[in-house]
């Protein structure tokens, strides 16, 4: 610590004490508190850089400073040891201890600051580039227990099936009705087949598009609905309800806005280029009425 007051003050962590931090260290002589060419350095350069707080949201900010605050410990790691296999050792460790998509995030966060590095030369290649993301477990819809369902109460626990996220939230009057008319069985699950037991993925998946044709023949769908799809349409739907997307991404079980966003996009364009074609009109038919 160099003991000296940082004027002005600036919140605790913020990019402007950052760069606060290294001015009143360079003025007092000290030595910086990270060495060159070190992960902590790096990271200090990217909070301290514009970039840190125009780019992201300030709930983003704070997920990636959990991140961060994760990888502490590696501060003083040079970062010619940040090979493909030290960060897919970083990316198994952090499953083991805070789950997969943590695990995925520290992925995002820890190639975000060595793009910022290689754009200028702290870092000479981005390590994080070819280290794949962790896959999440298949069928956890599938393995959803009776008990995530509360028939009394119109709510149900239920797994995001992107993230895994855990979302507890009231039922839509639609889904309590169709959960209403499932059939009485005796398996664990809440979702069964024809004979009351519990689906096996392949079973499912046939199921479930022999469903969509029928559906998709008589023009109760429309051609290409996908399970993702299914989450597409309901991002696009709460966006033109006016919802915004921190409370999009809750309700699809997500810690980032950012795939919220990518959702609900359609919802954003589409009054906004309504109004670009409105223009063209009236722009056309104004030259027409000039010739």
């Amino acid at each position: 610590m160099t003991g000296t007051r940082l004027t002005p003050p600036h919140a605790l962590g913020s990019p402007e004490w950052w760069q606060a931090l290294q001015e009143a260290r360079a003025r007092i002589g000290g030595e910086p508190a990270e060495r060159p060419g070190t992960w902590g350095a790096l990271v200090t350069s990217y909070r301290a850089s514009p970039r840190f707080p125009k780019d992201l949201a300030p709930r983003t900010r704070k997920d990636y400073q959990a991140v961060l605050d994760y990888l502490a410990p590696l501060h003083d790691v040079v970062l010619t040891r940040w090979s493909h296999s030290f960060v897919a050792g970083l990316r198994d460790k952090a499953q083991t201890q805070k789950g997969r998509r943590f695990a995925n995030y520290v992925l995002s966060v820890v190639s975000v600051v060595f793009a910022h590095g290689i754009e200028f030369e702290l870092a000479a290649t981005n390590p994080v580039r070819d280290v794949r993301k962790l896959r999440r477990p298949k069928g956890e819809a599938l393995a959803a227990g009776r008990d995530s369902w509360n028939r009394t109460a119109g709510t149900r626990t239920r797994i995001s099936a992107k993230s895994g996220k855990v979302v507890v939230v009231k039922a839509p009057e639609v889904v309590v009705a169709a959960l209403h008319r499932l059939p009485a069985h005796a398996a664990a699950t809440l979702l069964v087949n024809s004979r009351g037991e519990p689906w096996a993925e392949n079973g499912f998946r046939g199921s479930f598009f022999r469903l969509i044709r029928t559906l998709e023949a008589a023009g109760r769908v429309a051609d290409g609905l996908t399970f993702h799809g299914l989450r597409h349409t309901a991002a696009t739907q709460m966006r033109r309800l006016g919802f915004d997307t921190r409370t999009i991404a809750d309700m699809l079980g997500q810690e980032t806005e950012g795939m919220a966003a990518h959702y609900s996009r359609e919802a954003d364009l589409e009054p906004k280029l309504r109004g670009v074609v409105t223009k063209l009109d009236e722009e056309n038919r104004k030259r027409e009425g000039s010739v």
